[in-house]
C-alpha cells in the first residue's frame, strides 16, 4: 500500500488526502449533529416532565388546602357534640387567630377520653394540649389545636 501511495503523483496525493479528510470531518459532523439532537431531545422531555411534575405538585397543595378546610367545620364540630348529649353535658367552642380551643364537660374521665379521640379524629388541625380536669361528679376536657 505504501509502494502504491508513492506511485501516485503529487496531485494524486493531494486529492486522496483532502478525501480521507472530508470523509472524517463527515463522520465527526455526523456524529456531534446526533448528539446534539439526542441532547436537544432529552432536554425538552426534562423541561416537560419538571412542568409536568410543578403542576401535580401545585394541585396536590391546592387539594391538601381544600380538604383541610372543608373538613374544619366549627358548625360542623359544635352540632357533633352536641348530638353527643348523653354523654357530653356542656360544650364551647373558641377560635383564636390559629388555635381552636375545644371545652366540654363530661360525667366521668372515660367519657371524656372517648369525646376526645372523635374529636381529634374528625379535624385535620394537630392537637397540641389537653387539659383533663375532674370537677365534683364531672370532668371537663380542654382540647388545643393548631
Amino acid at each position: 500500500m505504501n509502494n502504491f501511495f508513492n506511485n501516485l503523483n503529487k496531485r494524486e496525493k493531494y486529492l486522496i488526502i483532502s478525501a480521507l479528510m472530508a470523509l472524517f470531518l463527515f463522520i465527526i459532523f455526523s456524529i456531534s449533529t446526533n448528539l446534539v439532537s439526542s441532547f436537544n431531545i432529552s432536554s425538552k422531555q426534562l423541561s416537560k416532565a419538571k412542568s409536568d411534575y410543578e403542576y401535580v405538585v401545585s394541585k396536590v397543595e391546592i387539594l391538601n388546602r381544600t380538604v383541610t378546610k372543608s373538613n374544619f367545620n366549627i358548625r360542623d364540630l359544635d352540632s357533633f357534640l352536641k348530638g353527643k348529649s348523653d354523654v357530653v353535658i356542656e360544650s364551647e367552642i373558641t377560635e383564636d387567630k390559629d388555635v381552636l380551643k375545644i371545652k366540654f364537660l363530661t360525667k366521668d374521665l372515660q367519657d371524656s377520653i372517648a369525646i376526645s379521640d372523635e374529636v381529634s379524629g374528625k379535624i385535620n388541625m394537630s392537637l397540641t394540649l389537653v387539659e383533663y380536669s375532674k370537677t365534683d361528679q364531672q370532668s371537663q376536657t380542654i382540647l388545643y389545636f393548631n
